[in-house]
């Protein structure tokens, strides 16, 4: 399966599958002139689902980072036999929940993961919380695995 992906000439954590969303919040790290539409390029990717990858051959995999942009759910869709094979320890998602365009998910992503074993969890400080008002970092959520040893989960805190 391919994609467009809009770039970003000036920031690449800003590349994204949204064309508006390759030049939206460029006043941050482009205070002096806007990105407009037709400063971006688009190119086509490869698209494959985390499934498509034999993760059981890679070993475990303890952490895994899900930052893209409101794809979330179709990530969270796209690794159904992982998470029932062999389910990453801790799933970090990036939440957007602090930015206005994007509206919370942690129920949505919730539904799917809390069937396979994992525990929703927020940042708060230096440590973990299930208490949503006691969230520090109001953009991320952490789903940990019921088998993912405790003291590993401190170690990756550090």
């Amino acid at each position: 399966k391919t994609a467009t992906l809009h770039v970003n000439p000036f920031n690449s954590g800003a590349h994204s599958l949204f064309r508006s969303e390759a030049t939206r919040d460029s006043s941050h790290y482009l205070p002096w002139e806007p990105i407009t539409e037709d400063l971006t390029e688009s190119q086509e990717i490869q698209v494959h689902p985390l499934d498509y990858y034999d993760f059981a051959v890679q070993g475990d995999v303890r952490l895994l980072k899900v930052d893209v942009e409101g794809y979330e759910l179709e990530v969270l869709d796209g690794m159904k036999k992982v998470l029932k094979e062999s389910p990453p320890g801790v799933i970090f998602i990036e939440d957007r929940a602090g930015i206005e365009r994007f509206r919370n998910r942690a129920t949505e992503y919730n539904h799917v993961l809390e069937p396979a074993g994992y525990t929703l969890h927020y940042l708060s400080g230096e440590t973990l919380t299930r208490d949503a008002t006691k969230r520090t970092n109001m953009s991320d959520c952490v789903f940990v695995h019921s088998r993912f040893p405790h003291e590993d989960l401190k170690a990756l805190l550090r």
